[in-house]
């Protein structure tokens, strides 16, 4: 049959026949010459005097997770380590050529009989000592201060992270003055620092500040503070470090290039301070640890976190396609990082196209336990699809996941989604940093708590999209944050939009902000304003929708717009049960008409609604119940109930128990306006708070009042909501039980399921299903086994190497025949080109691409406008994808040019999860923007 088509051929299809079958000729041969290779480590049976080759076979696997640095993985290449064994103060670093459709992996195989099939490789960043190998005697100066002798196991100048010290797996924090207050951790107090400064003054010896009545009732000695290192809270809702050059008295001077202010201070690393149980100091000079244990607990072990390796797991740059699974990583910095330069658009541009493009593109985390340490996941510089998925990060001083820094014009064209991840005790020791759970454009069916600040920040730069998340106590150390909050304009006109999302109990530490007026009017009504719900800030802000949101007990306020212009609040709930809190804050310029607030359910101890417009004072308009500017201008405001949550209520009553702020609000906040505020906004001046009746007639707002059959409704649903975030803290709790088990031993248990309720499942499990499994590592094999499979191999590799030889021998032959068939074709004046067929890249399909926009047929009364801003939220949503088709186009076009593919349209394997809770098993927040 191809004899017959050959002689049947002219010459053009000649060649056409021999390019074919050298195509061909390079199909078989690649495989043959780059099948996919799986590494295998174990602390426990492996050795590094190990050859690659023997590195390959599970058998035989290297020990030091050092020699990960001489590999580069290729497509399908897998990184294997030993589920059970524990390495300490190593760090895994990777680096992945790979492809979307066959991505480098590092994961678990089983080397151990006894192990369970949950057990995982644990990495610690830190050198383990067990209390029975050491001396502990009391120190003379604090028979309750225990102190041991390092020199033994720590290397002369060695220096200790921050944080850096953990005995029995807690974090024992630096000496400080005054004393942390709250032992558990759990949030700040106002106890804790010292309030009331002077203004920073700048001399010879640096930033003077002279301390105030707090300050000078501590009498510290003279030179006391000297050499300490100052803790400052700047603004509301971030820290600052200073160091203490000269102390005299009440006065202390800092360095001159620190970012110092007279807010609220504490002091801390001087061996001097220690005197509270849970502190410990190093002397790195003596090489003496100072420990304060807790009464009547005996110190088992001592984790030391040296500053060596910033991280347990490194991604190395110019890295592409990689999965990083079933891992446990403690006591490290950063759990996994991903390389980064600031300079990442120029060497981007300088290595357009090529290989040496240092960019780190398409990562996947998932199934990871990351605890103990600074940041939980970091990736600063992301490219195309990067994934966390079902991870558990917990213990974190500073941030969950995040990292994503605008650089450069391709920073917002990335995905960067969370979905499904437990995200725990973040930013748990106030001012060692703001604790943001998760920074990132894409969450969904998450659960967080305790964060020191904003449980969800959303990038400023991106179209986020926030969904499904279950969060609790949140704002446990700062003030101005939320447990969702949301700044500036999304990248390419993009929408933020924040929808199903569950929200219970915030807190907000007003105690250290008791001067702060712009957040607290406390001399009038005792309100509060430390935490929101949801929080949608900055005039820049535009198009967004929060729809079908829960927010309870917020204490501050539930839903709050600030400045935001162009978007939707629909059809979300508020409870709460403190007179001081409100529903909905609504701060607005006078010119922006393009407000929909709709077919909410705002359920209210005492405050309803705050409504405040900037620039109406410069307009002539006051606030009175004559027609004003709210009439004129009023906002799209129908169909939302106001309904009280006090415990009982008379019927027809109910009116005159809600009241409403109305006011003129002012333009500017510097601190010399303090007084125009008050003025404006309470004090004097127009702004006050108003009953129903008096808000109705102001605004014209027909907006209406709960029946009692409407309240019971509402009621309903606020404990349908409790009982939904009770179920998702018992699953935690007995996950997170689990985990205390595996992390207090050496080894994992037998099985994390012996012991396990029936709602509290696996790490990568957690209230779902893992909807992706890996493929079952091959079984331990005997010696008796490796030699057979070396035969095996031995035999392979030399028939690889026939077969090898005759394929290049046979291309060669095509060669010269394809040569001969060109040239004799041009001597005949031919000029005939071979053809091609085009490549057509396939769409691969997105999860959460078609991302619910609440402007349906339930909104057919909007009119006008409302119909012409759904046709644009329509048109961003297919512009968004035609972008992500050509990106996929371009991708693929590069793959089959340059052999290495880049998927910037599609996940590596997402999962999902159920209405309003998230799965478990993934620092620190963000940059740029407002706060």
């Amino acid at each position: 049959m191809v004899m017959i088509m050959m002689t049947s051929l002219p010459i053009r299809g000649f060649r056409g026949l021999f390019w074919f079958i050298g195509f061909l000729l390079i199909t078989l041969l690649q495989p043959a010459c780059a099948a996919p290779a799986t590494y295998y480590f174990s602390s426990s049976v492996g050795s590094d005097w190990r050859t690659i080759d023997e590195a390959r076979r599970p058998g035989t696997p290297w020990k030091s997770l050092d020699k990960s640095r001489s590999l580069v993985l290729g497509p399908g290449d897998r990184l294997a380590l030993c589920e059970g064994d524990t390495w300490f103060s190593e760090q895994l670093f990777v680096v992945a050529m790979a492809t979307w459709k066959a991505p480098a992996m590092v994961t678990s195989y089983r080397c151990h009989d006894n192990t369970s099939d949950d057990s995982r490789p644990r990495l610690l960043g830190s050198i383990r000592i067990w209390a029975s190998n050491l001396h502990l005697r009391p120190w003379a100066k604090n028979p309750n201060v225990l102190i041991a002798d390092m020199s033994s196991f720590l290397e002369p100048d060695t220096i200790l992270q921050s944080p850096g010290i953990y005995v029995d797996n807690e974090l024992f924090v630096k000496p400080r003055t005054p004393n942390l207050v709250n032992f558990d951790l759990k949030w700040g107090n106002g106890e804790e620092v010292l309030c009331g400064n002077e203004a920073v003054h700048v001399d010879d010896i640096g930033k003077r500040v002279v301390g105030g009545e707090q300050f000078k009732r501590m009498m510290y000695p003279t030179g006391l503070l000297q050499g300490a290192e100052a803790v400052i809270r700047k603004k509301l809702y971030r820290w600052t470090k200073g160091v203490v050059v000269e102390h005299r008295q009440d006065k202390v001077w800092y360095r001159s290039q620190d970012d110092v202010s007279s807010d609220c201070v504490y002091f801390q690393n001087k061996l001097e301070f220690l005197d509270s149980e849970g502190e410990a100091f190093y002397d790195v000079t003596s090489r003496l640890l100072y420990l304060y244990p807790r009464p009547g607990k005996p110190i088992t072990t001592i984790d030391l976190v040296l500053r060596k390796h910033d991280a347990g797991v490194l991604i190395g740059l110019g890295t592409r396609n990689i999965v990083i699974e079933r891992l446990i990583v403690e006591f490290s910095l950063i759990g996994i990082d991903v390389e980064a330069t600031e300079q990442q658009d120029t060497l981007d541009t300088l290595a357009s196209n090529s290989k040496l493009n240092s960019s780190v593109h398409n990562v996947t985390i998932r199934n990871c336990v990351i605890t103990r340490g600074h940041t939980g996941i970091r990736h600063n510089v992301p490219r195309g699809v990067n994934v966390f998925e079902r991870n558990v990060i917990t213990w974190m001083t500073s941030g969950g996941i995040g990292g994503f820094k605008r650089l450069d014009a391709e920073s917002g064209t990335p995905i960067f989604r969370a979905v499904g991840n437990q995200i725990h005790q973040i930013g748990y020791v106030s001012g060692w940093d703001r604790g943001i759970g998760i920074y990132a454009g894409e969450v969904y069916d998450n659960v967080v708590s305790h964060t020191g600040y904003t449980s969800i920040f959303c990038v400023y730069f991106y179209a986020c999209k926030v969904a499904r998340n279950v969060v609790w106590d949140y704002m446990l150390q700062l003030a101005d944050g939320a447990a969702i909050y949301a700044s500036l304009s999304a990248h390419g006109h993009g929408w933020k939009h924040i929808w199903d999302n569950v929200i219970v109990d915030g807190f907000g530490n007003w105690d250290t902000f008791i001067n702060e007026w712009a957040y607290l009017d406390h001399k009038v009504h005792q309100q509060y304003i430390a935490s929101q719900a949801i929080y949608l800030d900055h005039n820049t802000t535009q198009r967004f929708v929060v729809d079908n949101n829960t927010a309870i007990n917020a204490r501050g306020v539930a839903f709050r717009n600030n400045e935001v212009r162009y978007g939707d609040w629909t059809r979300n709930f508020c409870y709460t049960d403190s007179p001081d809190d409100y529903c909905f804050d609504l701060t607005i310029w006078n010119d922006t008409k393009d407000i929909l607030v709709k077919e909410n359910w705002f359920m209210s101890r005492e405050r309803m609604l705050k409504f405040q417009v900037y620039g109406i004072r410069e307009h002539g308009q006051i606030v009175t119940e004559s027609p004003t500017w709210f009439q004129q201008n009023k906002l799209s405001d129908r169909n939302n109930t106001y309904c009280s949550s006090a415990p009982s209520m008379p019927t027809g009553s109910s009116a005159s128990t809600l009241l409403f702020l109305l006011a003129p609000a002012v333009v500017s906040f510097s601190s010399s306006s303090s007084t125009s505020w008050a003025e404006g906004n309470i004090v004097g001046g127009n702004g006050k708070t108003y009953s129903l009746e008096s808000y109705r007639k102001i605004t014209e707002d027909a907006t209406e009042v709960c029946s009692p059959s409407l309240r019971e409704d509402m009621r309903l649903r606020l404990v349908h909501a409790l009982a939904y975030v009770d179920g998702r803290k018992r699953e935690w709790a007995a996950l997170e039980k689990q985990l205390d088990e595996v992390m207090s031993k050496g080894k994992p248990p037998a099985s994390f399921e012996k012991t396990k309720p029936a709602l509290a499942e696996a790490p990568e499990q957690v209230l779902r299903k893992a909807d992706l499994t890996v493929p079952s590592p091959p079984p331990p094999s005997s010696a008796k086994d490796d030699k057979e499979e070396k035969k095996t191999s031995d035999t392979k590799a030399i028939l690889t190497g026939v077969l090898v030889g005759v394929f290049v021998s046979i291309a060669g032959i095509v060669g010269i025949l394809v040569w001969y068939a060109y040239f004799s074709s041009e001597a005949r004046g031919g000029n005939a080109g071979a053809s091609g067929l085009g490549h057509v890249p396939r769409r691969a399909s997105r999860d959460y691409s078609q991302d619910r926009h609440r402007s349906d047929s339930s909104r057919t009364d909007q009119g006008k406008p409302r119909r012409s801003r759904e046709h644009e939220f329509e048109k961003d949503v297919e512009e968004e994808k035609e972008t992500v088709a050509m990106q996929e186009e371009i991708a693929q076009a590069q793959e089959s040019e340059e052999g290495t593919n880049i998927r910037p349209g599609g996940g590596i394997g997402t999962g999902g999860g159920g209405g309003g809770g998230g799965g478990g098993g993934g620092g620190g927040g963000g940059g740029g923007g407002q706060k």
